[in-house]
């Protein structure tokens, strides 16, 4: 496929999203406070176990950084609670090692 066929495609698939999920986006420079849970078992797959935010509803840009922040945070067979605000596409707050 060609540069500028790609480049059409994610024009129309981010135009598609904020078309159709557009009122649920999170605010630029609104911070939100929260929590997710998550566990990386010892099979090696990343699960988002629980995750809540202040006057924030879901939506793909959320659902996706927040895969993005889990797979890039904490290591096989454990299970792990973050706690902070999500502000510009960012997580900012602190993590936890759970027991089990």
């Amino acid at each position: 496929m060609s540069p500028v066929v790609d480049i059409l495609s994610e024009r129309k698939r981010k135009e598609a999203m904020k078309d159709t999920w557009g009122h649920l986006a999170p605010k630029k420079g609104q911070s939100y406070k929260g929590f997710m849970v998550w566990a990386h078992s010892a099979y090696g797959d990343i699960v988002l176990i629980d995750a809540n935010f202040e006057n924030l509803d879901d939506s793909p840009w959320l659902f996706e950084n927040m895969q993005d922040f889990i797979a890039e945070n904490g290591e096989r067979g454990g299970l792990y609670k973050w706690e902070g605000c999500y502000k510009n596409s960012s997580f900012e707050g602190k993590i936890k090692k759970l027991s089990y």
